[in-house]
């Protein structure tokens, strides 16, 4: 037992996510955007311009594209990917960090602020806008 508790001290004063301790799971970005993800039937989502967030796990969203997220290698197809789903309006929700989309298929229906690795960070949550009847 002692042991145990020694490696579970030693564990929360090296860890780099102690500090996620200290928030409710719906103040998380993820899951704060999952809220609104799953009003939806059958969501489509694309995680643009940064590494995967969790956000399609949160959401309960499998991936639809080939290229689910911003990889951190420059990709031709993969670019090109996000630019045509951008263009063309091919998925229900984008979810962007420090980058505010300029789409005219797109409107931001959440943004918040949240801590990752010793820097703040702005999610924005866009959701692809219905036509109009």
């Amino acid at each position: 037992v002692f042991v145990l508790v020694g490696f579970l001290s030693l564990s929360c004063y090296t860890s780099n996510n102690v500090y996620l301790m200290h928030y409710r799971k719906e103040q998380m970005p993820a899951h704060r955007f999952a809220q609104r993800i799953r009003q939806e039937e059958n969501p489509t989502l694309l995680n643009y311009g940064f590494l995967d967030g969790g956000f399609y796990r949160a959401a309960g969203v499998l991936p639809t594209n080939k290229y689910f997220c911003t990889l951190n290698i420059p990709l031709a197809q993969m670019e090109a990917e996000h630019e045509s789903i951008l263009k063309e309006g091919k998925v229900d929700f984008i979810v962007t960090r420090n980058q505010p989309l300029d789409s005219p298929l797109y409107i931001c229906v959440d943004a918040v602020s949240f801590p990752f690795e010793n820097q703040m960070f702005t999610y924005y949550l866009y959701q692809r806008k219905t036509p109009a009847a």
